[in-house]
């Protein structure tokens, strides 16, 4: 059975790993330990038995709406996802959806309306795995990656985010 829950510091060796068999963008130890402090964070495994199979960290992006005396969220509020990665033996069996889902299911509690995302323009299967799940491609950045140098697309998904 897969669990997904919030990541802690006891699991970011494993992350790591999946990072790095996933050729994700390279996070140090100390970059996830920030991350999981911040409020504005959303830190999530994929778990079998306990052992972290897949994972997935954004960040909420909360805007103050100036009109307001009261200083209330307005409708326009954002997340970003950095990186969702699931170890290659477990792909293809709904890991990804499922901490996708759950970070849309955050998201939806704090009034979000648009995710947004890079993907580099070659991993078509990511691109596809996006689209499946509501994501369309925006524009596209030149040069955003390195190691190897790619451009990336920018996709977002908005409006009612459905999960």
């Amino acid at each position: 059975m897969i669990r997904i829950c919030k990541a802690t510091n006891n699991d970011i060796r494993e992350i790591i790993q999946i990072q790095s068999e996933c050729r994700l963008s390279s996070w140090s130890e100390k970059d996830y330990i920030e991350e999981l402090k911040r409020s504005d964070s959303i830190a999530l495994t994929a778990k079998q038995e306990e052992i972290v199979i897949g994972f997935l960290v954004g960040r909420l992006i909360m805007y103050l709406n100036n009109n307001s005396k009261s200083n209330n969220l307005n409708s326009q509020n954002e997340a970003d996802i950095y990186n969702i990665g699931v170890k290659p033996k477990h792909r293809r069996k709904g890991i990804g959806n499922l901490l996708l889902n759950e970070f849309k299911k955050t998201a939806n509690r704090m009034n979000i309306n648009t995710i947004w995302l890079e993907v580099r323009e070659t991993n078509l299967s990511a691109i596809e795995f996006y689209k499946n799940n509501g994501f369309h491609v925006v524009y596209s950045r030149k040069n955003f990656y390195t190691f190897p140098t790619e451009n990336a697309f920018i996709m977002k998904t908005d409006s009612e985010i459905k999960t």
